[in-house]
């Protein structure tokens, strides 16, 4: 079975995001996940970033996956 995020809806990646918070929070302990929140929203923070200059680089970015598919 493949597992595709880019396929859910959003109300689907919602309550996975808050099942996996639920499924940390009961393994780590204040600290932690103290570092983790501010790890994922350091990646959540970049990953934003990079979407914004997508569509800037959007034709390079197709073309260098073009080039993979030879």
């Amino acid at each position: 079975m493949s597992c595709n995020i880019f396929n859910v809806s959003g109300n689907e990646m919602y309550a996975s995001a808050i099942a996996f918070g639920s499924y940390l929070g009961n393994i780590f302990n204040a600290e932690e996940l103290a570092i983790l929140g501010a790890f994922f929203n350091l990646v959540g923070d970049s990953l934003a970033l990079y979407a914004t200059v997508l569509p800037v680089n959007n034709e390079s970015i197709s073309n260098v996956e073009d080039d993979r598919k030879k």
